[in-house]
């Protein structure tokens, strides 16, 4: 069987969160053999193995400088550290992984394309030039499940992972869509840490409240992750509205989702559901938990969501669901999940 070849474009919170464990995995049917990112070789080596949110490194874990490439437990890594797209095409690559967050507009993700890569695994929304989410894929373009095989034969080039929140979303609302629980609407709370777009002292932003001290505020602020389930989901579509706050903490997610049903349903009943889907189409993807855990409790859970039973409410027609997630490591390991799939396709 071919092992795909693989580029990944950005090594930042992302980028390292699918290296670390891309690192970690036994016989992955897929090999990473060149990353691009700005930052001197040796800095993302120490960044990849010291990590102040996921710990340290395993030191049986092989990752280091070997003169003009950084040597890994499943081959050798070139590095042509660069702020542009590289010539992919010098690789040979079957697939380039988009995790640097600046090519995500339509016209900036074909610049992957022209370089030489074959197909593009987007880690983010595939957005317009106006910087929304695309309500409409180009027939060059999908949106893809979280943890779904990539159509390696299709005529698609761009793959759209959306964005961690359309993941944990989507895996929380799936259950109840799958077993044709009628959804009226849906308001969405996220709560998401703090991240490398804000400022650690109050500085000049696009969004005046992002541009605040992260540390030390809780800052509502828009997020067009919510509006990826409606392309997943089309019996949503409009059907959706919610935005994000900003806690100050450094990783892990909640998403406080108040659902209105078209007909009345015990509480008991909707978790069973959802216990059906944790051990079936969602296994390893949905997760239910009976513990009062906090934030810190997942970090390094890799689920897409993680269902707090203790946290949702039945009121008559109004269903609330809590779910937790890892944003950094839940969202990377389903990117990876659709590369180790994809081979054979």
């Amino acid at each position: 069987m071919k092992q795909l070849k693989v580029g990944i474009n950005g090594c930042g919170r992302l980028g390292r969160a699918f290296l670390r464990q891309y690192l970690r995995m036994t016989n992955p049917q897929f090999q990473v053999v060149v990353i691009n990112d700005p930052m001197p070789m040796d800095q993302l080596v120490y960044l990849t193995r010291y990590d102040s949110v996921h710990g340290r490194l395993e030191n049986d874990v092989a990752f280091e400088v070997k003169g003009q490439v950084i040597a890994s437990p499943h081959g050798d890594i070139a590095y042509p550290q660069t702020k542009d797209v590289p010539h992919w095409s010098d690789y040979q690559l079957d697939m380039v992984v988009e995790l640097s967050g600046v090519y995500t507009k339509t016209s900036m993700v074909q610049k992957h394309l022209a370089a030489g890569a074959p197909k593009v695994l987007l880690g983010a929304p595939l957005l317009d030039e106006q910087g929304k989410i695309t309500r409409q894929f180009p027939d060059w373009a999908t949106g893809i499940w979280p943890g779904e095989a990539l159509d390696l034969a299709s005529n698609c080039k761009v793959f759209s992972g959306f964005s961690c929140t359309t993941q944990a979303l989507v895996t929380l609302l799936r259950p109840l869509v799958d077993n044709n629980i009628g959804i009226e609407s849906a308001m969405v709370t996220e709560l998401h840490g703090f991240t490398t777009s804000q400022h650690l002292l109050d500085s000049p932003h696009k969004d005046w409240r992002r541009g605040r001290n992260a540390a030390s505020s809780i800052i509502p602020t828009p997020t067009q992750g919510i509006f990826g389930a409606e392309q997943l989901m089309p019996v949503l579509q409009g059907r959706i509205s919610g935005y994000s706050i900003r806690v100050p903490v450094p990783d892990v997610a909640a998403l406080d989702v108040s659902v209105h049903l078209s007909s009345e349903h015990k509480l008991e009943q909707i978790l069973a559901l959802y216990k059906q889907a944790e051990n079936g189409n969602l296994k390893n993807i949905l997760s239910l938990e009976d513990q009062p855990l906090v934030s810190v409790d997942f970090i390094g859970r890799t689920e897409s969501a993680v269902l707090a039973e203790d946290l949702c409410q039945v009121n008559r027609h109004q269903l609330r669901l809590y779910g937790w997630y890892d944003n950094e490591y839940g969202y990377a390991r389903r990117l990876l999940d659709s590369l180790n799939l994809s081979v054979g396709q």
